[in-house]
């Protein structure tokens, strides 16, 4: 609540039933921002990118069937 407004036209009651639902809205704007840090908190950590992240995955890949056909190609000791 940043500006309370005049409530000096009103009677107690008024005032009273409208400061009521002042509270309440603030009360729920401050469980909202709390269910959305909680929300924030439990999103995945995006993976940082790094340019050459897939180069080993693909040289094991090229690497690894030349390395099977060669360990077949040699003779049993």
């Amino acid at each position: 609540m940043s500006d309370m407004p005049d409530l000096s036209h009103l009677t107690e009651e008024e005032r009273k039933i409208i400061l009521a639902v002042m509270d309440r809205q603030r009360q729920e704007e401050e469980k909202e921002q709390s269910t959305l840090r909680v929300k924030e908190e439990q999103k995945p950590q995006q993976p940082q990118w790094f340019p050459f992240s897939g180069i080993t995955e693909l040289v094991n890949n090229v690497l690894q069937p030349q390395q099977k056909q060669q360990n077949e190609k040699e003779p049993q000791a």
